[in-house]
């Protein structure tokens, strides 16, 4: 790794906080280098030493403060908070990228299409999607993925943890969306709007099952009957759901 750093001032020791060549007996009482503790916090950086451990977890840090604010994700702590909304954070700079979400702001660019991102970390798993890159790989299967998340999402195939769970019911979910479509059982939101009639639906696979009514689609070869059945619940309302039957009949 090359390194531009310079110190000027005197030539000093990594491991004293005296100048080299200084006498013993002035030792404890030479001034203190202003600069040697930030020389000593960089040369890590080349070292790998990260001599500040967390007491919870693996986590270690070159820096005091470094581990001072990953501590923050063991007691809740969230110092930083943002005036237009309940978002709060552990760090600056995560309330940071997180006042672009309501800026707009996407500084980050891509060179090869216009695709632009709020944080820099956003900007590289992106850049993936060109290079084809994909450094994170299973222990399990062949599968790779572009990203840390991806894979951990993927991971829970094979262990079989749904994490997201349903406040209204039993069900749980792999993955936050697949909670979010089932939440609208509950709602009853259907935001997906058919271009030709009145029909909903709260997916997008099965509005376009239902597209087929209109366009004449028939992929089983066969005439295809759709219509939307209503269910009462207990609470006086009603759900409605599509229901598919292959044949050539009619209800």
């Amino acid at each position: 790794m090359s390194c531009n750093l310079k110190v000027n001032l005197v030539e000093v020791s990594l491991f004293s906080d005296q100048p080299f060549g200084a006498p013993q007996h002035h030792l404890s009482s030479a001034p203190a280098l202003p600069c040697l503790g930030n020389l000593k916090t960089h040369i890590r950086i080349h070292t790998g030493e990260k001599p500040y451990r967390c007491e919870h977890c693996n986590y270690s840090s070159s820096q005091k403060g470094t581990l001072k604010r990953h501590m923050r994700t063991h007691t809740g702590e969230k110092l930083y908070r943002c005036e237009q909304c309940e978002y709060s954070a552990y760090v600056k700079h995560a309330l940071k990228n997180h006042m672009r979400t309501h800026t707009g702001e996407k500084p980050y660019k891509c060179g090869q299409c216009e695709y632009s991102a709020i944080q820099v970390g956003k900007l590289k798993l992106h850049m993936r999607s060109h290079t084809g890159e994909k450094p994170y790989r299973c222990m399990h299967c062949e599968y790779t993925a572009p990203g840390k998340y991806t894979i951990k999402r993927h991971m829970r195939t094979h262990t079989g943890e749904k994490p997201y769970k349903c406040e209204h019911c039993e069900y749980s979910a792999s993955q936050i969306w697949n909670l979010k479509l089932h939440m609208r059982s509950h709602t009853g939101e259907k935001p997906y709007r058919c271009m030709h009639c009145e029909y909903r639906a709260s997916r997008l696979g099965t509005l376009k099952i239902h597209m087929r009514i209109h366009t004449g689609g028939k992929p089983f070869n066969v005439g295809l009957t759709a219509w939307v059945r209503l269910v009462r619940t207990g609470d006086g309302g009603t759900v409605s759901f599509l229901v598919i039957k292959v044949g050539r009949g009619e209800r």
